[in-house]
């Protein structure tokens, strides 16, 4: 969450709060309710494989009916359709590694979480141990805001 405040000679006060949240494990809902979203998930991912594989064949097609490799691949694949897909291929792996990354930072984030339940829940821990507790786990979610503000 961040606040930022705006003052105009007026001595008027503009504010606004931006209030951003992310989920702790987004796979925490009953299965009936995630497998929409699971099958889409794959049926775009399959989508995905599909347009790599289509384009790196005829990739492979253009190179070996042609003389010289690299004259082939300017003539007869560098072409507007063919820009268009690959842009999408970057465009979407881009999406696939930055979900990932988000997803493995909120792994983290719960793991750090998880440990530092426990030892609240101990009594016998140390001032330091749970300060450096704190820390790691404070850590962990400004690299879990960080990824999420990069995802979105």
């Amino acid at each position: 969450t961040g606040v930022d405040f705006w003052f105009n000679r007026g001595g008027f006060i503009h504010k606004r709060v931006e209030i951003m949240s992310s989920w702790l494990d987004p796979y925490s809902r009953p299965l009936h309710e995630l497998l929409p979203m699971i099958i889409c998930d794959f049926v775009w991912l399959g989508s995905l494989l599909s347009i790599i594989v289509s384009e790196l064949k005829e990739i492979v097609h253009v190179i070996r009916t042609g003389d010289k490799w690299y004259l082939a691949l300017f003539h007869d694949y560098f072409a507007f359709w063919n820009v268009v897909d690959w842009t999408s291929i970057l465009i979407a792996s881009i999406l696939v590694i930055f979900f990932a990354t988000l997803s493995i930072e909120t792994g983290n984030l719960q793991n750090n979480f998880t440990a530092l339940i426990g030892l609240q829940t101990d009594t016998g821990v140390d001032h330091d141990t749970y300060v450096a507790q704190v820390m790691k786990f404070y850590t962990s979610l400004d690299a879990v805001i960080q990824q999420e503000k990069a995802f979105r």
